[in-house]
């Protein structure tokens, strides 16, 4: 037989969440039960305050640098690449798209190299069509009302400010670990925040739990 490969532990109180909700719908006990339980003996990095960190900061609090890239430049240099993604070509033609980039705080998570941009912008997009047939099929509205979109292990966000656009009703959350970002493109959008979270913690099932507290619909991607 092929040798065993290590696998990356689960976030210990995620999964035990998981384990016991599985539990109470199949009305049986989960083996993975021991698992939960030695995890929750391994992993205890404990609670960390963030309310100082640049990413929780930035998105809150502190006034943005001016981009110095034009608008016309960014949206110029998504043009070019276009024709290597269907998904960007989408994105492209948005309604919200040049009113967004107009923005110093948006434009900036587009100042940077054009192919990870592109892939950025392509993978966003994606998500977000995967989001709206998820939400057709669970007879949410179009525009997200009710819904609560987790954006997990977001980075900067780049998914999360597309499903902010294209689901103007649905509350999105960006979730991630990384203190020391430059967010101040979250205060641009009404129905976006940043939650700084750190997956293996013991806090992390407490603030999954938080972001999806009264929606109808929670979808969580990018995990």
């Amino acid at each position: 037989p092929p040798p065993a490969v290590p696998l990356k532990p689960h976030p210990a109180d995620a999964l035990g969440d998981l384990i016991a909700h599985a539990e109470s719908a199949s009305g049986r006990r989960a083996l993975l039960g021991t698992v939960a339980a030695s995890l929750r003996a391994d992993i205890d990095k404990g609670s960390r305050s963030v309310q100082t960190s640049r990413s929780v900061q930035t998105c809150r609090h502190n006034a943005a640098r001016r981009c110095s890239l034009p608008p016309e430049a960014a949206l110029d240099a998504l043009r070019r690449r276009q024709g290597e993604s269907s998904h960007l070509a989408a994105l492209l033609a948005a309604p919200w798209l040049e009113e967004a980039i107009a923005d110093d705080r948006v434009r900036r998570l587009f100042a940077r190299d054009s192919r990870s941009v592109r892939k950025d912008c392509s993978e966003a997009w994606a998500a977000a069509e995967r989001v709206r047939t998820l939400l057709r099929s669970l007879s949410m509205p179009a525009d997200g009302e009710g819904a609560a979109l987790l954006d997990v292990c977001s980075g900067k966000g780049m998914t999360a400010l597309v499903l902010s656009f294209e689901f103007p009703r649905a509350r999105v959350h960006m979730l991630d670990a990384n203190g020391e970002m430059e967010l101040s493109h979250v205060r641009a959008r009404p129905n976006l925040d940043f939650v700084q979270c750190d997956l293996f913690s013991r806090d992390a099932a407490a603030a999954l739990a938080a972001c999806r507290a009264d929606a109808a619909a929670c979808v969580a991607v990018g995990m």
